[in-house]
Parts: C-alpha cells; structure tokens; sequence
C-alpha cells in the first residue's frame, strides 16, 4: 500500500504510522526526486557555465580623467585589462562637426589583442589616447579635449 498522504509539490510519500510502505514506494519517490533535480541541474537557462562563470570573474576599475590637450596621452592603468571603454561625460559617443565636415568621436572600446573602435590602444596597462587636430578620413578622435572629463571603465 502506497502512502495516505502525498507532498505538495513533488508528490513524494508521506506516510503516516498505519501505512505500510513497501519497497516500489521509495523507489518511485527517489525516481521523482532524480528527474526533477536531474531536470533543474541541467536547466542551462538559470545556472551559469564554467564559461559564464569566467567572464563574470573579473573585476571593473573605473577612473575619471580630465583631458589635458595633447594628440596622444598615456594611461597607466594599475593592471592589464582584457577591454576598456572610454567616453567624454555629457557628450554624445559620436556627433557631426558641420565646420569640419567630420565625425567627432568622443568614445572608444579597445582590448588587449590589439581590436579598437579607433582613436585608442591598449598594451599591457598602458592605454594611448588620441585627441586629433585635423580630420583624418571624415573623422576627428575627442579622446583628450582640454579638461574634458573622462571616464574610462577596465574590465579585467
């Protein structure tokens, strides 16, 4: 004889003393309770991967930073990020200077292996800025605007 009772949500047995259980009872209690954490570990859509679990591992530093003026300015970041993004406070990524007939852009991702949105590189923790004079091509790097206020966020 199977159980009186039965749990709420799994369905499990819940004896009471005037039951008799008998050996299939827990054998399909333990089938119950196999599938449906079975089910739940393998459910890649709410745990993370190994994979997963290494991209969130690192951390973020982020550092504001006043333009100086210069076409090309050196940051020395306290270690080697694998990305950095760059932009100008209050500024658009990107904006159209009709004088100049060029692309303004205020804004840069650049990671270690030498990939960049331009105007920006990143070796080891050294991270080169560049603050063009003259359009080169229709556009104009805005990455060291005399006080300009900066903020650069490294993802390591």
């Amino acid at each position: 004889m199977g159980s009186t009772n039965k749990t709420e949500y799994l369905g499990l047995s819940g004896w009471v003393h005037s039951d008799t259980p008998k050996m299939i009872d827990f054998a399909t209690d333990n089938e119950i309770v196999d599938s449906v954490l079975g089910e739940h570990i393998n459910d890649s859509k709410i745990h993370l991967s190994e994979e997963d679990r290494a991209l969130l591992g690192g951390s973020i530093t982020s550092i504001l930073m006043a333009g100086n003026g210069s076409t090309s300015r050196t940051v020395t970041l306290s270690s080697a990020p694998k990305m950095v993004q760059i932009f100008l406070k209050n500024a658009p990524p990107a904006s159209w200077n009709s004088e100049k007939s060029c692309m303004v852009v205020n804004s840069a991702f650049v990671l270690q292996k030498g990939v960049s949105t331009g105007g920006a590189s990143l070796t080891d923790k050294s991270l080169v800025l560049t603050n063009s004079s003259a359009p080169s091509n229709g556009i104009m790097y805005n990455l060291n605007e005399e006080y300009g206020q900066y903020v650069i966020i490294c993802y390591s």
